[in-house]
């Protein structure tokens, strides 16, 4: 039979060792949680995010970290400061394609359906996508922006839309990492 399938897989430690060769790192589950820097207290950020492994340690710091680095790195230094500390590459080849299959439900539209892993061995923050069935535009319109709307390769939510998205508005302010 022909058609377009979906591989779901649990986002778990089985999963890390076998995509990243380690399980020891941090995993966020996003609760639509946007990357904005919140500050530095680790409680700011566990409505939006809920960690996944070392629950023990509860420790946000890589995190706080990261979404400081998304939001308040001046651009001239922005790419390599990103680069850095996530896998920006990788990335931006999810965003590309999240956007060609119109993935709504994504980080891009809702806010939702990602996780992300520091991975213990590069000490870069990967980005996961999960639940991608959605796609193809047939995710509900968004607060009042149409599904069209959202379709425009270099639309992201702001002050005048719902949500802002720090990490794809500063990729686009990047004229390299925007090509």
């Amino acid at each position: 039979m022909w058609g377009f399938y979906t591989l779901i897989e649990e986002i778990d430690k089985i999963f890390l060792e076998t995509h990243y060769g380690n399980k020891d790192g941090d995993l966020f589950k996003s609760i639509g949680g946007n990357l904005e820097y919140l500050g530095p207290d680790g409680t700011s950020y566990h409505k939006w995010y809920e960690l996944k492994t070392n629950k023990d340690e509860n420790n946000f710091t890589d995190l706080i970290n990261f979404t400081d680095k998304i939001n308040n790195t001046p651009s001239a230094f922005w790419a390599d400061s990103v680069a850095a500390y996530h896998n920006l590459t990788a990335y931006i080849k999810q965003y590309a394609a999240s956007m060609l299959f119109a993935s709504l439900d994504s980080y891009t539209g809702s806010g939702r359906n990602y996780f992300l892993y520091k991975n213990t061995k590069t000490h870069k923050f990967e980005f996961i996508v999960w639940d991608a069935n959605t796609s193809f535009g047939q995710f509900p319109v968004i607060k009042g922006i149409t599904n069209l709307a959202m379709l425009n390769p270099y639309w992201v939510p702001s002050d005048n839309n719902p949500g802002k998205r720090p990490l794809n508005e500063k990729i686009l302010q990047q004229e390299a990492l925007k090509q």
